[in-house]
This record gives C-alpha cells, sequence and structure tokens, in this order.
C-alpha cells in the first residue's frame, strides 16, 4: 500500500493526496471547478473575437455601400456635364 502524501488544496484548504493527483496543485473538486472557468473564459474570448470580426464587416459594408452612393452621384454628374457639352456643339 503506498504512503499517502497530503498537501493542502491552494483553493479550498482541504487536504488532498498528492499521489491520487499528482499534477495539480489543489483537490479535484476545486480543479474542476478551476478548469471549467478557464474553458469558459476561452469560449467567452473566442466569441468576443467573432463579435468584433461581425462589427467589422458590418462597417466595411456600410463604408462599402456608402461609396457605392457616392460613385452612382459621381455618374449621374458625369452624365450631365457630357450632356451640357454636348449641348454647346
Amino acid at each position: 500500500m503506498p504512503i499517502r502524501d497530503w498537501h493542502f488544496c491552494i483553493h479550498c484548504d482541504e487536504m488532498y493526496d498528492k499521489n491520487v493527483e499528482k499534477y495539480v496543485d489543489c483537490c479535484q473538486k476545486c480543479y474542476t471547478k478551476v478548469y471549467n472557468t478557464k474553458k469558459k473564459s476561452k469560449l467567452n474570448e473566442a466569441l468576443d473575437k467573432i463579435n468584433i470580426k461581425d462589427n467589422q464587416i458590418k462597417r466595411l459594408k456600410a463604408q462599402m455601400n456608402e461609396l457605392k452612393r457616392i460613385n452612382m452621384a459621381q455618374q449621374v454628374t458625369i452624365r450631365r456635364l457630357t450632356n451640357e457639352i454636348d449641348s454647346f456643339n
């Protein structure tokens, strides 16, 4: 039977056997809680990045539509000026 290596959890100060949970500095209950929190925060970061990209796309589409409107107005002005020039000839 292996010797128990008791340590205190860094989160809740409960004792846990270091031989059982070798790779962490806390008990299994706190490890699961911390791990799930980190997992959720990474998911939220990814969702935030997606939202930022969506907002950038919407802004670029709005700019593109504004440029199209300006381009159309310029074309109308060019046609009008061309017609005035042709009327002098």
